[in-house]
């Protein structure tokens, strides 16, 4: 049995999983849509253990390929993560018309599309297409993207499974790090792209703070993005070049030390469907502050125990879930140490046994 797993680009939670189901299904294919993407342009070199193929490099030979597969190999699988390009949607078109099992994975089956309406609805008629066959599934990260497939798409119990993005818990671990008692250190990692990850709200936050006289503290800033030059002046309009810090892209290799530098991670997103920083923060036991919108968030933080959920966009509620790990440091241990733990509830274990219970309803 073949297995084509489409992926965008390499990643390390991509590369970690699969290496994982290489060693179950030997016949693994992965194909990725490009090498380098220029919104997270990733430098390290993934150890990828599975055959790999880049459409960008290689479309003629990666067409030839897939069409001879889906003309006649009736027990070829094809995963397919998302459905955002021409490719993926001729792909999912040929396969459906030819009856061949397909996969669909996505982490976003929310998105707010009121003011696109007729792009809804052409999704909508479009998935209900594809899942109205036996022959395809549906992987969604989180409980709470299967509660909406099976709301809007009228899918059935054997067609949803839940799949989440795998964290290494091994890289990502929670090391002795120091614990500040004069100073906290709150950072955040992902794309400076405000209006999907909300870094403005944790500025406008931290300028409240400073103001009632919160000033023991500094905030580090992870990535590139459009909008790193309004983040810089903002920083500097609220008088915080002293607090908090833009550090720019870090690579792979770098990037479980920067979790462990802090010990609060902040993610205060206006949306963001399943962000991995999140459970990788979670899994270097750091103490998690993030937006109720942070689909992973919601999915594996219970407020107060394991992490704080702030409400989508209030600055408020953001203040006021710092304030409580500012008041009590040991709020800070306390619920790292139990999102560690959650974080280890869930390995690449729980992916194979979903992925080997998804083929076996295809028989």
């Amino acid at each position: 049995m073949k297995l084509f797993w489409f992926i965008e680009h390499p990643t390390h939670y991509h590369v970690d999983l699969l290496n994982s189901i290489y060693k179950e299904y030997p016949d693994l294919i992965v194909i990725c849509y490009k090498q380098i993407l220029k919104s997270h342009p990733w430098t390290s070199a993934f150890s990828s253990e599975f055959p790999i193929l880049y459409f960008d490099k290689n479309k003629k030979k990666v067409l030839l390929m897939l069409f001879k597969s889906i003309l006649k190999d009736k027990r070829a699988i094809f995963l397919i993560a998302g459905w955002n390009r021409l490719f993926y949607l001729v792909l999912i078109m040929l396969i459906t018309i030819f009856n061949r099992k397909l996969i669909l994975w996505s982490d976003t089956p929310a998105l707010p599309l009121k003011k696109f309406i007729l792009k809804k609805k052409l999704r909508d008629f479009f998935l209900n297409l594809v899942f109205s066959r036996k022959n395809a599934l549906f992987f969604l990260t989180g409980q709470i993207g299967i509660q909406h497939a099976k709301k809007i798409w009228k899918l059935r119990a054997n067609q949803v499974y839940n799949f989440p993005f795998v964290t290494n818990n091994d890289y990502f671990n929670s090391s002795n790090k120091p614990f500040f008692n004069n100073e906290i250190i709150f950072i955040s990692s992902g794309r400076i792209l405000l209006s999907h990850k909300g870094y403005d709200l944790a500025v406008l936050a931290f300028e409240q703070l400073v103001k009632s006289g919160y000033t023991k503290f500094k905030y580090l800033i992870a990535g590139t993005g459009p909008d790193t030059k309004y983040l810089e002046n903002l920083i500097k309009d609220k008088k915080l070049e002293n607090h908090i810090f833009l550090k720019g892209w870090i690579d792979f290799e770098e990037l479980s030390g920067f979790y462990n530098s802090g010990q609060v991670f902040l993610h205060p997103s206006h949306i963001d469907p399943y962000p991995n920083s999140v459970l990788e923060a979670m899994s270097c036991g750091l103490c998690v502050i993030a937006s109720e919108s942070a689909g992973s968030a919601k999915d594996r933080i219970v407020d107060g125990f394991n992490g704080f959920l702030h409400v989508r966009g209030s600055v408020t509620d953001l203040v006021n879930k710092i304030k409580i790990v500012m008041d009590n440091p040991e709020a800070i241990k306390r619920t790292g140490k139990e999102a560690r733990k959650t974080a280890l509830n869930w390995d690449v274990n729980y992916n194979l046994n979903q992925l080997d219970l998804s083929f076996k309803s295809f028989i």
